[in-house]
C-alpha cells in the first residue's frame, strides 16, 4: 500500500505541471499497488478515469468507470452512472447515455429526501447538472442546456466551503485543485454552449476568463489549458477569423503533444480537426487532408475506438475533391448521408445539407 500511495501522489504532482503521460503512468501503477477494498482505491481509480478521459485512452476510461462496484456509497454510484452518461452521450450513444442518467437522478432524488443537508449537496449536484447539461444539448434544447450548466457552476462554488468541512472532518482526501479543475471545466462547458446558441462574444469572454485561471494554476503546457486554447480557437472559427483559428489550433496541439498525449486521444484529434477546418476555409486544401487524415490515424491507433466514432466529415470530403481525390470525397460522403439521415431523419435540414455536398462530389468525379 506504500506503493500505491508514492504513485498516486507522484501523479498528482505529474498532473500540476501538465504531464498527463506521465500522470496516467503513475495512476495505473497507484491502482495496481492498491489493495482491493482500501479506501483510497477507488480514489485512484477515479482520478485514474479523469486522466484517461483527459488524454489518455477514452474507452479505457469508460471501461474503468463501468468496472466501479455497484455496492458503493450514494456519491460514486452516482458519479459512476453521470460520468458512463456523459461518456456514452459523446460518442453517440443516446439510447444508452439517457438510461445511465435516469438512474443517477433516481439515486440522486432518494439520497436528497433523505438526507437534505449533507455536506456533499452541492457537489454531487454539480456532478448531475454537468451530465444533464450535455444530454440537453444532444437534444437539441441549448437554452435548458445552458440553465443547467450554470446550475453546475453554482453548485461548485457553493461546495467550496462545504469541502473544507469535510476535508477538516476527514471525509474527502480530495485536493482544492481538483475540484478547481472541475469548476474550470463548467466554464468551458458554457462557453461550448454559449457557441452552439450564437453568443460568440459571451463565449471569448468566459474561454478568456477561464484561461486566466487555468494560467495560475497550472501554467501554459498543462492539457487544461490545451483544452482552453482549443475553445478560444473554435470561437474564433464561428466568427470567420479563421488565421487565428488556426493559429490557436497548432498552440493547442503543441501544448498536448508536449504533455504526452496518446494518440487516440480525442482531445488530441479535435486539436487536429480544429486545424484541418480552420486550414479548409483558408483554402489550404493539401495542408488540411494532412491533419485529417493525421488525426483518423491517430484515433485508428485503438481500432475499437475508431469503429465507434463517427468517420469523415464533409470538410474533409470538400479537401478531397479539391486535391483531385473525388472518389473517396464520394465514398466518404456516401457515409455520411447514411448516418446522418438514420439519426435525423431524410427531411432534416443536416441531411439534406450531407446530400449537397454529396451532389458536389459527383459533379467533380463527373
Amino acid at each position: 500500500q506504500d506503493l500505491a500511495t508514492f504513485y498516486f501522489e507522484r501523479a498528482r504532482a505529474a498532473r500540476e505541471i501538465g504531464r498527463i503521460g506521465q500522470t496516467i503512468s503513475d495512476f495505473r501503477l497507484a491502482a495496481e499497488y492498491s489493495q482491493a477494498g482500501h479506501p483510497r482505491r477507488l480514489r485512484i481509480l477515479d482520478e485514474l478515469v479523469v486522466a484517461e478521459n483527459t488524454g489518455g485512452n477514452f474507452l479505457n476510461a469508460l471501461r474503468l468507470r463501468e468496472s466501479f462496484p455497484a455496492g458503493q456509497s450514494t456519491g460514486w454510484r452516482i458519479t459512476k452512472h453521470v460520468s458512463i452518461a456523459c461518456y456514452l452521450s459523446s460518442i453517440g450513444d443516446i439510447g444508452n447515455a439517457r438510461k445511465n442518467f435516469a438512474r443517477a437522478e433516481e439515486i440522486y432524488d432518494e439520497w436528497r429526501r433523505a438526507r437534505p443537508s449533507d455536506l456533499r449537496r452541492h457537489e454531487l449536484t454539480a456532478i448531475l447538472e454537468h451530465c444533464r447539461a450535455w444530454i440537453l444539448l444532444d437534444d437539441g434544447k441549448p437554452a435548458r442546456a445552458e440553465t443547467a450548466r450554470r446550475k453546475a457552476i453554482a453548485a461548485r462554488e457553493a461546495d467550496i466551503p462545504l469541502h473544507r468541512e469535510r476535508m477538516l472532518r476527514g471525509w474527502d482526501t480530495t485536493q482544492p485543485e481538483y475540484h478547481a479543475y472541475f469548476r474550470e471545466r463548467e466554464e468551458r462547458d458554457l462557453a461550448t454552449i454559449l457557441r452552439r446558441r450564437e453568443r460568440f462574444f459571451e463565449a471569448e469572454i468566459v474561454a478568456r476568463d477561464n484561461l486566466r485561471r487555468v494560467l495560475q494554476r497550472v501554467g501554459r503546457d498543462s492539457p487544461e489549458a490545451g483544452a482552453v486554447v482549443q475553445l478560444l480557437g473554435q470561437i474564433m472559427m464561428d466568427q470567420g477569423r479563421y488565421a487565428e483559428a488556426a493559429a490557436l489550433a497548432r498552440v493547442a496541439l503543441d501544448i498536448r503533444l508536449k504533455a504526452g498525449m496518446v494518440p487516440e486521444a480525442r482531445p488530441l484529434a479535435g486539436g487536429r480537426g480544429l486545424l484541418a477546418t480552420a486550414l479548409v476555409m483558408r483554402r489550404q486544401y493539401a495542408e488540411a487532408v494532412r491533419e485529417f487524415e493525421a488525426m483518423q490515424s491517430g484515433l485508428d491507433t485503438d481500432r475499437e475506438l475508431a469503429g465507434r466514432l463517427p468517420r469523415g466529415n464533409q470538410l474533409w470530403a470538400l479537401a478531397l475533391m479539391r486535391t483531385g481525390r473525388a472518389p473517396e470525397a464520394i465514398a466518404m460522403l456516401e457515409t455520411i448521408v447514411a448516418r446522418i439521415g438514420e439519426r435525423l431523419g431524410a427531411s432534416h435540414y443536416l441531411t439534406a445539407q450531407a446530400r449537397g455536398f454529396l451532389a458536389m462530389a459527383l459533379a467533380v468525379d463527373g
